[in-house]
């Protein structure tokens, strides 16, 4: 997916921390496509019922609305996306919760616990491969923020990020520790 993205860091309790990376906005033009899109994929079946030159079996019926339907699933949840979508990761004491906010609902939620964690970051090409902050950190790039659990599971963004957000993600986890 690799999308530029903007970050914002909040408390969301006293031990914990709230990442949103938000992907870049497209423009309108983007946004009236996928609407109309979407809407075309749920009347078009619909419509199939109207036409009175038509006999439409109940077979073919069901079959174009399954298609039709998920296309249109499909292009609304990518409209979400774009316009509300955001990638969350929640920082407890000992948990990490990370899920994908499409604001009406959550998709791919994921709970990981951990004794020791470690932020991280990977480079744009080469993504699978998490490094620690600040081993080979260099300010002016982008990167994938990334999180090293007990030493071993890497977890990584879809969503690129300034390494100055990474920067400040990290002063901010040690300003809680010490807390």
């Amino acid at each position: 997916m690799n999308t530029v993205g903007i970050m914002s860091v909040r408390e969301f309790n006293k031990q914990g921390v709230s990442i949103r990376l938000s992907p870049c906005k497209p423009n309108s033009l983007v946004k009236v496509f996928l609407l109309l899109l979407s809407g075309l994929c749920v009347l078009f079946p619909l419509s199939i019922l109207f036409i009175p030159q038509i006999s439409v079996s109940f077979g073919y019926f069901t079959i174009t609305l399954a298609i039709f339907g998920g296309s249109a699933i499909f292009f609304f949840r990518k409209y979400l996306w774009n316009y509300y979508g955001a990638e969350v990761f929640e920082l407890g004491s000992k948990g990490l919760l990370q899920y994908n906010d499409y604001r009406f609902f959550r998709d791919n939620e994921r709970t990981m616990s951990f004794n020791t964690l470690q932020v991280g970051y990977a480079m744009l090409d080469n993504p699978d491969q998490v490094l620690i902050y600040p081993d080979g950190f260099k300010p002016e790039e982008r990167v994938f923020l990334g999180f090293v659990l007990d030493g071993e599971e890497a977890i990584r963004s879809e969503t690129s990020v300034n390494t100055e957000d990474v920067k400040y993600l990290v002063d901010v986890l040690k300003q809680k520790q010490k807390n």
